[in-house]
């Protein structure tokens, strides 16, 4: 005798099979729906809404995405179907290839931010100074930043090989043109070269030995200049890191390989399999409307019933799963209100206004003005203010490097830091946080 997999209840006779178990037939009949196209019974985990209409997974693509389950080159495409900064995601989840097919990369801050960064990276090595039209105090700071590693490496590569090449946002094949990218920036010598990679976010991104965007671009200079020996550095200012490797001969054919295989492996493979898992459903255009995705979702829905029955090992899953669920949904809630905006209506939602914010132009003239005209003292107005101590530590630690880097003593950023951070132990307390899950890497 086997239990309904939904409502629990022992099921003697009129049983109904389904993918996801057993089920009595009042509730078969509500966990599952008919496909207006082909037909088929499936659960409604496996069902898309079209125009109204409800389709199997398989049907919808051909109402929505007609791309989908078709390779089909696009000539025109602005980026690589294969692109270096995309290849984790791809070995990770294959199918996330076709699923992005035909989709446009979202926009973002960020994204403006860093495109708009490594421009002035460019120009800064090709006038030897920083064009601060439209730069904050900040963006000016990461590239002094960035162009001081620059310096220092490229004083060290000119005394070891003389006449060199500079290389600045230059287009170049990997493994044999299955893919393509460009480099921020290559400095190139007979037999060595020193590849740089600059990340103007403030997440830390993985370390150059284990980088495979960094990997691609080294096996496309190997490929391009017959260099053996690249020394790859990857610049993160917000951070204050720098992560170093050094490619060999050996390592870049390996690298070669990897790419080679993460890339044949989809393009031979007649299916598409998809792998959902915290980093790469992070930035995939197609979370909104993955099965893969929608299944975890219906999974951890499934689950929150017997959740004080649920084993340490389920638990662990679902946690695992949790990320990607709450990408899922802030990616339909942005959709909804891009539809809204457009005029669409959705049952039972409206856009409101969640009010207004007011943001102080010039604390300076504020003080001073507050100070004049209503007598408002300096510490009468700190109370008002929110002071955070990683800012102040940051501008303590370039105040001392720009003094000590004027009078000609040779000082890392991280001293400084250091120094900085020794002097506003005066100043600061240390509190615990409260405690967070964390998933430990094995």
């Amino acid at each position: 005798m086997k239990e309904c997999w939904a409502c629990g209840k022992k099921i003697k006779k009129m049983m109904k099979k389904s993918v996801l178990g057993f089920f009595c037939q009042r509730c078969f009949n509500l966990f599952h729906s008919k496909c207006s196209d082909c037909g088929t019974i499936v659960p409604d985990t496996r069902i898309e809404f079209v125009n109204d209409e409800k389709y199997c997974e398989k049907c919808a693509y051909k109402h929505t995405y007609p791309i989908v389950f078709k390779k089909k080159e696009n000539t025109k495409m602005k980026h690589a179907k294969y692109s270096p900064s995309k290849l984790s995601q791809v070995e990770l989840c294959p199918g996330s290839v076709v699923m992005q097919e035909g989709l446009e990369e979202k926009i973002t801050p960020s994204a403006e931010e860093g495109k708009l960064l490594h421009l002035k990276m460019e120009e800064y090595f090709s006038n030897r100074g920083i064009n601060k039209d439209g730069l904050t105090e900040e963006q000016i700071s990461l590239l002094n930043y960035c162009y001081s590693v620059v310096m220092e490496k490229l004083k060290l590569f000119q005394e070891s090989n003389g006449s060199i090449s500079i290389l600045k946002e230059q287009k170049i094949d990997i493994a044999n043109g299955l893919t393509y990218g460009h480099i921020d920036l290559a400095l190139i010598g007979e037999k060595e070269a020193v590849l740089f990679d600059y990340k103007f976010g403030y997440a830390e991104v993985i370390d150059t030995e284990n980088n495979l965007q960094t990997a691609c671009y080294a096996v496309g200079l190997y490929e391009l200049y017959g260099v053996e020996n690249i020394l790859a550095v990857i610049i993160q200012p917000r951070i204050n890191k720098v992560s170093e490797f050094n490619f060999n001969k050996d390592r870049l054919l390996s690298a070669k390989k990897i790419i080679i295989d993460i890339i044949s492996s989809v393009e031979n493979s007649e299916e598409v399999v998809l792998r959902p898992g915290e980093k790469q459903c992070k930035y995939c255009r197609a979370i909104s409307f993955c099965p893969a995705v929608k299944k975890s979702s219906f999974e951890i829905v499934k689950s929150e019933d017997f959740i004080p029955s649920l084993s340490p090992e389920k638990i662990s899953i679902l946690l695992d799963k949790f990320p990607i669920i709450e990408k899922f949904i802030k990616n339909i809630k942005d959709y909804a209100k891009n539809i809204i905006e457009s005029g669409v209506e959705i049952p039972n939602y409206e856009l409101s206004n969640s009010g207004k914010t007011r943001e102080v132009i010039d604390i300076n003239e504020l003080y001073m003005a507050a100070k004049n005209e209503f007598g408002i003292t300096g510490d009468d107005f700190l109370k008002a203010c929110s002071v955070s101590a990683p800012a102040v530590e940051k501008i303590i630690t370039e105040k001392i490097y720009n003094n000590l880097k004027e009078s000609g003593l040779k000082i890392t950023k991280k001293d400084c830091q250091q120094t900085a951070r020794q002097f506003l132990s005066k100043f600061t307390v240390e509190k615990e946080k409260s405690k967070t899950l964390k998933r430990i890497n094995i």
